[in-house]
């Protein structure tokens, strides 16, 4: 099994996707923390240049807050960034080697078909959180030497545990979706078509839950919108968000993300039992 896991982690590690996503997300890890201590620098040197200018004291230099080039680095991997990359990662996982008919080979191997799509998965799965570590890491050696005071690392760390948890759970949708359409261009269309369901339903829920008034005898609504929301996926996907003292953790999309990695490994091997591979 061990073995298995290698080659397709190997094979994985191959593609051009995957490659550049490790690039860029070790870019976001290295570069954050020089781009959050550059721009309080820049806006320390201009308001001291106004306030010379002006004849009014000067402000004493402070450097950013330990956590600020982790939180930059958490949010802008959030904003699409790495799910593009998790995203066509996982859509060639599987779909591209049925295309272009190299299961097979696979499957040549004296092992069952879910330990090879298990592999596969596996294989994906550390490829995220290889991502994941690749921006935490850096970032936070970064902002150690830069930056000083506060006392959130260890919550905005808790941010990148949900994160990698998200990441998880993403790769496994799209995984599943590219069993079950065994075409990179069909799991792309899915996948996209399952993101704006999922916003316009939040859409709708947000104009919903923003009412707050009622017709008498429908209170119930509100009630239910309420209840329904956390639950949603875009929210689940958002549960690193609880980090911030002043956002509670939605243990409803923690639970969401959990209950989409089981669902979608398990769809996957129901629908790989019953394919005919070519």
């Amino acid at each position: 099994m061990l073995s298995i896991y290698r080659a397709e982690l190997s094979k994985l590690l191959s593609r051009l996707p995957a490659r550049l996503g490790l690039i860029v997300a070790l870019v976001m890890g290295v570069a954050m923390p020089m781009v959050v201590y550059g721009g309080r620098w820049a806006a320390f040197a201009a308001g001291t240049s106004m306030a010379l200018s002006a004849g009014a004291p000067t402000m004493d230099w402070s450097p950013p807050e330990l956590h600020s080039g982790l939180l930059w680095a958490l949010r802008t991997r959030n904003f699409f960034v790495m799910g593009t990359f998790l995203i066509l990662v996982g859509s060639v996982t599987f779909a591209a080697e049925y295309q272009a008919r190299t299961l097979r080979e696979d499957m040549l191997r004296a092992v069952p078909r879910v330990a090879l799509l298990f592999a596969k998965w596996a294989a994906l799965v550390s490829w995220a959180f290889a991502s994941l570590l690749l921006t935490w890491i850096p970032c936070l050696l970064g902002s150690l030497v830069l930056m000083s005071g506060g006392d959130k690392l260890l919550a905005i760390s808790a941010g990148f545990a949900a994160s990698g948890l998200a990441d998880v759970a993403l790769v496994s949708f799209v995984f599943a979706v590219s069993v079950l359409t065994r075409s990179v261009p069909g799991t792309i269309a899915g996948v996209f078509l399952f993101y704006v369901l999922d916003y316009a339903l939040g859409l709708a829920l947000g104009v919903a839950s923003a009412l707050h008034a009622y017709p008498r005898g429908y209170e119930w609504v509100g009630t239910i919108v309420d209840q329904v929301q956390p639950w949603l996926f875009s929210s689940a996907m958002n549960a690193w968000k609880g980090w911030d003292p002043t956002v509670p953790w939605a243990w409803q999309g923690l639970v969401m993300l959990c209950l989409v990695i089981v669902g979608s490994f398990t769809a996957s091997v129901a629908a790989f039992q019953r394919m005919d591979v070519p």
